[in-house]
């Protein structure tokens, strides 16, 4: 009796390729031919999967399907205690995982209608696939953005010199 009075749950699961892009490998400009060292595939995909399960990732997709969809027919409220609630729905629901030695994402969502719950997951995947990778390229704070500036100048001229000098020696 008790087996048939539990809510029904429904899961939707989805599989995304973490393959290794540039912002995983150093290329130095100056004063080597050496080429760049990638990660391993799974270190990749860990970091990756932190990613798809971020609290920014989460946020956007409450933005872009609105808590509503989120939430379904019982949701109930203002609307920043509706975000609020969106929000712990995603993170109690959402599952991300990786295995070990493989460049695969497992991401699941359960919940109490299938396709909310397909919904909810392909909503998670866009918003990461799409969000800008601001945690490689945050710009926005200005001393960090002047010291980036002076490293490309300084650069800019090491590189120009290094030209230079390789032109005038016919190397």
């Amino acid at each position: 009796a008790a087996v048939l009075t539990l809510k029904k749950s429904y899961t939707a699961t989805a599989s995304v390729y973490a393959g290794v892009g540039q912002e995983y490998v150093y290329q130095p400009r100056v004063g080597t031919t050496e080429r760049g060292q990638p990660l391993e595939a799974d270190a990749v995909a860990r970091s990756e999967a932190q990613i798809l399960g971020s609290l920014a990732v989460k946020q956007k997709t409450v933005e872009a399907l609105g808590a509503d969809a989120i939430l379904g027919p019982d949701a109930r409220g203002t609307p920043a205690e509706k975000a609020s609630a969106a929000l712990k729905a995603l993170d109690s629901g959402l599952g991300v995982g990786t295995t070990a030695g493989s460049a695969i994402i497992s991401a699941s969502y359960a919940a109490d209608d299938p396709v909310r719950a397909a919904t909810i997951l392909n909503g998670i995947i866009d918003q990461y696939l799409t969000q800008p990778r601001a945690v490689f390229r945050d710009r926005t704070t200005p001393a960090i953005a002047a010291q980036r500036e002076a490293f490309e100048d300084e650069l800019a001229k090491a590189d120009a010199a290094y030209q230079a000098f390789m032109s005038s020696n016919n190397i």
